[in-house]
C-alpha cells in the first residue's frame, strides 16, 4: 500500500523532486563512465604504463564522483525536507485514516528509494556514452594509446552498474531518514490546521548530529596537528569533510546571529525593504538555513581543497628552492659538453663553484621487495663538491662516504621504504637495470620532501641512465649582490653555445609553470562541477519555497509594495542567506589553511603561509550570483501571481 502511494506522489509531485533526480543522475553518470574506463583498463590488455596512467586521471573523476554522492545527500535531504514540510496536512489525513509513524516513515523512505532508481537508470544510460566520450578525450590527449577502448562486457558493466546504483541508493537513504523521521512526528490533528507555523529551533538528533560532526572534524585536525610529517596531512586533507558536515547540519543555529550581522548593511541602506529581508530570514530558518548549507559546502569544499594544496605546494617549491645552495643554472643542450661549460663558467669573475649535475629517473625498492616508488628524481653530482653544491642537513651518515655505488636521499622518504644508513638497496635505472647500492647518507627536509632527489655519484647515473639524462651546470656565486652580474658575464660567453643560463628563481619559474597550470585547470573543474551542485541545490530550495510564499506576497502588495520592493526584499534575502554561507564556509577554509601550515611548519620552519582570498573570493562571488539568480527567478512569477502592483 505505501508503495503505491509513494508512486503516485512522485508521478503528481513530480516537479517537487526535480532537485534530487538531477543530482542523483549526474552523480551516477559519472561514476558509471569512471568505474567502466578503470574497469577497461584492466581488461583492455593496455601495458603497466598507460594504464596506470589512466587510472591516476580516471581517480580524478572519482573524486569528483565522490563529491557528487556527498552533495547528493544535502541536495535530496533538502528536497524530501521541503516536500514533507509541504505536505503536512496530507501526510496529517494519512495519520488520521489509520497510518502509524512507522508506516509514514517508510513512505519517505520509499519515495526517496523510487527516485534513486529513477535517477540510477537515467544515470546508467547517460554513463555509457559518457565513458565513450572520456575515453575519445583521454586518447586525443595522448594519455592511452589509439587502440584503447571501452571494453563493454558482463563484468564491466555489471560492476560499473553495481557500483553506481548501490551508490546512488544509499544516498537517496541517507538523504531521506531526516525527513522520514520529521514525518513520521506528524500528528493527524494537524489536518485541520490552516496556517503553516514554521518550527522553532532544531530537533535533539539534528543538534546531536551535527555536534558529533563539529567535533570529529576539530578532532581530525587537532590529531593531524599533533601527528605531523605524512600522515598528518592527509589527515588534513580530509578534515574539512566532517566539519562541513556539522557546520551545514548546525546552519539553523548560525543563520540567526550571523544574519544579524550581514543584513545590518542592507538595513541601514535601505527604508524597508532590507529591514523585511532581515525578519524573513531570522523567522525563516529552515529555508534560509536551505539555502545557505549548499553555499557553505561548495565553498567550504572548494576553498579549503584548493587552500590545502596551495599550501602544500607552495611549501614544496620552497624547500626545493633552498635544498640547491646555486645561484645560477646554466641548461646545458644534450650536444653540449657540461664540463667545458662548467670549466668555462668558473673563470667568470665572482664565481665560486661551478658543479655538473645529471638527472634522471629511478624506481627505488621497498627494502623487502613489497613495492616499489617510482618516477623517483635521481640527481648525479661529483662527490666532492656535494656539500657545497646543496644546503642539506645530514640526519645520519655523512655525504663523504657518496662515492661508487651509493646514494643518498631524504630521511622520510628512507623511513617510507624502509632504508637505512648501510643497507644494500636496488634502484632500477632507466637501462632496465636493477642495480645494488648502499645508503651512505639520510637529509632532512619539511613534510615535502618527497620532491627532493635522490642524490648519487654522477657517474653511477650516465652509466645506467640509457641516453635519458640532462646535465646542468649549478654555478653558485662568492656573494648574493653578484648574482645578477655573474648571469650577466655567463649569459655573454654562452650566448654561441646553445646552453641557457638562467637565474635560481627563473629556473624553478619554468619548473613549476607546468605543475601551476595542470593545478589551475583542476581547480576550475573542481569548482565548476561543485557550483552545479549549489545550482541545483540553491534552485531547489527556492522553486520549492517560493512556490508557497504567494499569499505572503499579495498581503505585501495590498500593504501598498510594489512589485520592484518585493523583488529587492528577495534579493536582500538570498543575498544576506549566500553571504551567511559563504563566510561560515569562509572560516572553514581559512582554518584548513592555517592547520595545513602550522602542521607543515613543524618539520619546515620557512614554509609560508598562503591563504586562498583568490578562491574564495571568485567561489563565493559565484555562490551569491547563484543565490540571487535562483531566487529572483521563480520569485519573478510568484509576485505575479501575488498581483502586486508595479513600481
Amino acid at each position: 500500500m505505501m508503495l503505491d502511494i509513494a508512486w503516485q506522489t512522485l508521478r503528481h509531485r513530480l516537479g517537487s523532486f526535480v532537485g534530487s533526480l538531477i543530482a542523483l543522475t549526474g552523480g551516477v553518470a559519472m561514476l558509471t563512465s569512471t568505474i567502466l574506463v578503470i574497469l577497461s583498463t584492466r581488461a583492455g590488455g593496455l601495458d603497466a604504463g598507460d594504464a596506470e596512467l589512466i587510472q591516476e586521471i580516471t581517480s580524478l573523476l572519482g573524486l569528483f564522483a565522490s563529491l557528487a554522492a556527498f552533495l547528493s545527500i544535502f541536495v535530496v535531504a533538502a528536497t524530501f525536507a521541503f516536500a514533507v514540510g509541504r505536505r503536512e496536512r496530507e501526510l496529517a489525513l494519512l495519520r488520521g485514516i489509520g497510518a502509524t509513524g512507522r508506516q509514514i516513515r517508510r513512505l519517505v523512505v520509499l519515495e526517496g528509494l523510487l527516485v534513486s532508481l529513477v535517477a540510477s537508470v537515467a544515470g546508467t544510460l547517460l554513463g555509457l556514452p559518457g565513458a565513450t566520450l572520456l575515453v575519445s578525450v583521454l586518447t586525443a590527449q595522448g594519455f592511452a594509446p589509439e587502440s584503447f577502448g571501452v571494453v563493454l562486457s558482463a563484468d564491466t558493466l555489471g560492476g560499473a552498474m553495481a557500483g553506481s546504483i548501490g551508490l546512488c541508493v544509499t544516498v537517496a537513504v541517507l538523504g531521506t531518514v531526516g525527513a522520514a523521521r520529521r514525518a513520521a512526528t506528524i500528528r493527524p490533528i494537524e489536518a485541520l490546521r490552516e496556517a503553516s507555523v514554521e518550527p522553532t529551533g532544531m530537533r535533539p538528533m539534528r543538534w546531536a548530529a551535527g555536534l558529533f560532526f563539529l567535533a570529529m572534524g576539530i578532532g581530525v585536525a587537532a590529531y593531524g596537528m599533533t601527528e605531523g610529517g605524512v600522515t598528518g596531512i592527509v589527515l588534513l586533507m580530509g578534515f574539512s569533510y566532517p566539519l562541513l558536515i556539522g557546520l551545514a547540519l548546525l546552519a539553523p543555529v548560525f543563520v540567526g546571529p550571523v544574519t544579524t550581522l550581514v543584513t545590518a548593511l542592507p538595513a541601514r541602506l535601505t527604508t524597508a525593504t532590507g529591514s523585511l529581508a532581515a525578519g524573513n530570514v531570522r523567522t525563516s530558518g529552515r529555508r534560509s538555513a536551505g539555502t545557505a548549507a549548499p553555499v557553505l559546502l561548495a565553498v567550504g569544499l572548494t576553498v579549503s581543497t584548493l587552500g590545502t594544496l596551495n599550501v602544500l605546494v607552495v611549501a614544496g617549491e620552497t624547500e626545493s628552492r633552498a635544498f640547491y645552495a646555486g645561484d645560477v643554472l646554466i641548461d646545458v643542450e644534450p650536444h653540449v659538453d657540461a664540463t667545458a661549460a662548467a670549466a668555462d663558467a668558473a673563470g667568470v669573475s665572482g664565481v665560486s663553484l661551478a658543479a655538473v649535475t645529471v638527472s634522471t629517473r629511478a624506481s627505488l625498492s621497498r627494502i623487502d621487495g613489497a613495492w616499489t616508488m617510482d618516477g623517483r628524481d635521481v640527481l648525479g653530482v661529483d662527490p666532492a663538491v656535494v656539500d657545497q653544491a646543496f644546503a642539506v642537513e645530514i640526519a645520519d651518515g655523512t655525504l663523504d662516504d657518496l662515492h661508487g655505488g651509493t646514494v643518498a636521499l631524504h630521511a622520510a622518504s628512507a623511513d617510507e621504504l624502509g632504508w637505512s644508513v648501510g643497507d644494500e638497496v636496488s634502484v632500477g635505472f632507466p637501462d632496465g637495470a636493477d642495480v645494488p647500492v648502499r645508503v651512505a647518507a639520510l637529509f632532512e627536509g619539511g613534510a615535502m620532501g618527497d620532491h627532493l632527489p635522490v642524490l648519487a655519484p654522477a657517474d653511477l647515473v650516465r652509466e645506467h641512465s640509457a641516453g635519458t639524462e640532462t646535465s646542468s651546470v649549478w654555478v653558485r656565486t662568492e656573494s648574493p649582490r653578484l648574482v645578477a652580474s655573474v648571469h650577466d658575464d655567463l649569459t655573454e660567453r654562452m650566448v654561441d653555445s646553445a646552453a641557457r643560463v638562467l637565474t635560481t628563481d627563473e629556473y624553478f619559474d619554468e619548473l613549476t609553470a607546468t605543475d601551476r597550470l595542470a593545478q589551475r585547470v583542476v581547480t576550475l573543474v573542481l569548482a565548476g562541477f561543485v557550483l552545479t551542485y549549489t545550482l541545483i541545490s540553491v534552485a531547489n530550495t527556492a522553486l520549492m519555497s517560493f512556490g508557497s510564499r504567494t499569499r505572503e506576497f499579495a498581503l505585501l502588495g495590498r500593504l501598498g509594495a510594489t512589485r520592484g520592493q518585493i523583488l529587492r526584499m528577495i534579493a536582500w534575502e538570498s543575498l544576506s542567506v549566500g553571504a551567511v554561507g559563504v563566510l561560515l564556509g569562509g572560516l572553514a577554509a581559512a582554518g584548513a589553511s592555517i592547520a595545513t601550515w602550522m602542521t607543515v611548519r613543524m618539520s619546515m620552519p620557512s614554509a609560508p603561509l598562503v591563504l586562498p582570498w583568490g578562491d574564495l573570493a571568485a567561489v563565493g562571488g559565484c555562490c551569491l550570483i547563484i543565490a540571487l539568480g535562483a531566487s529572483l527567478l521563480p520569485a519573478v512569477f510568484a509576485v505575479r501571481q501575488g498581483r502586486a502592483p508595479n513600481d
